[in-house]
């Protein structure tokens, strides 16, 4: 993690994320903390009833790709946040520990 943004693994996470938000026509400069939750907050409020089967098939091909672009951005904020040392602002010492209770895993699970 001492690495620059931009280099290393680092450099790759971010070409891999660009690419993703890419596929699903976004860039880099508009995800925020408000994007990511109005998201969310629409993920959750659709009744997929009200859809034609066609349109959620279409809609499926698309969650398919914001669900990669979204896995890559956790990625990097995880990251840059463990860098930073904000994950003790949650009561945290250890980083690996903080992404695996993000995600449901194991602190070992965490380090990889």
């Amino acid at each position: 993690m001492g690495e620059a943004l931009g280099t290393g693994l680092d450099g790759l996470l971010l070409e891999v994320w660009n690419l993703a938000l890419e596929e699903v026509g976004m860039s880099s400069d508009v995800l925020s903390v408000g994007s990511a939750a109005s998201f969310r907050k629409s993920c959750t409020a659709f009744d997929p009833e009200l859809l034609s089967g066609a349109d959620c098939l279409a809609l499926a091909d698309e969650l398919t790709a914001a669900v990669k672009a979204g896995e890559a951005a956790l990625l990097l904020v995880s990251a840059r946040a463990i860098a930073c040392g904000a994950h003790k602002d949650r009561g945290f010492n250890d980083g690996a520990a903080w992404m695996a209770r993000q995600v449901g895993g194991t602190t070992g699970q965490g380090q990889r």
